[in-house]
């Protein structure tokens, strides 16, 4: 029998809790919507509810992260030099990379998360443009940066 649900909040939060968990443990291509409504014991109805689609719910687990980087960016651009704006982009995408860890073994780990080429694609990578991943866009690069899939490493 399916437990109450809270606040649609709440229950929404827990539905995205859950859904990383199980992304992180099964894969995301791996998890279905039934599987997180039985670990929260609710009705697949009530993630239905929440989340129109599977994609919606991916959308939304990554969202945090992306908002993130976008916060980040946003933070170093302004910066003039070269040297700072490199030192706050490290620390900001380590923090990022700690405090989302379970994220990041979801996106780096799953190939069904990642690219054509079996790898996931970096965020900014302009996709079919790349010459170095030749996949599907992603999003466009910001103004002024070069993909970072063609940065030299």
């Amino acid at each position: 029998m399916a437990k109450p649900v809270g606040r649609r909040g709440e229950t929404r939060e827990r539905i995205l809790v859950t859904a990383l968990a199980l992304f992180a443990e099964n894969g995301v291509h791996a998890t279905s919507l039934q599987q997180i409504a039985d670990r929260l014991g609710v009705a697949k109805a009530t993630v239905y509810h929440q989340f129109a689609t599977k994609e919606a719910l991916i959308a939304a687990v990554v969202q945090p992260a992306v908002d993130g980087l976008g916060e980040l960016l946003t933070r170093a651009e302004p910066i003039i030099d070269r040297a700072e704006q490199i030192e706050v982009l490290l620390h900001g995408l380590v923090d990022l990379v700690i405090n989302g860890r379970q994220l990041s073994a979801v996106t780096h780990g799953d190939p069904g998360v990642a690219g054509s080429s079996g790898r996931a694609r970096p965020f900014g990578c302009a996709g079919s443009g790349c010459s170095v991943c030749s996949s599907a866009p992603t999003q466009p690069p910001r103004a002024g940066w070069p993909c970072p899939c063609s940065t030299p490493g």
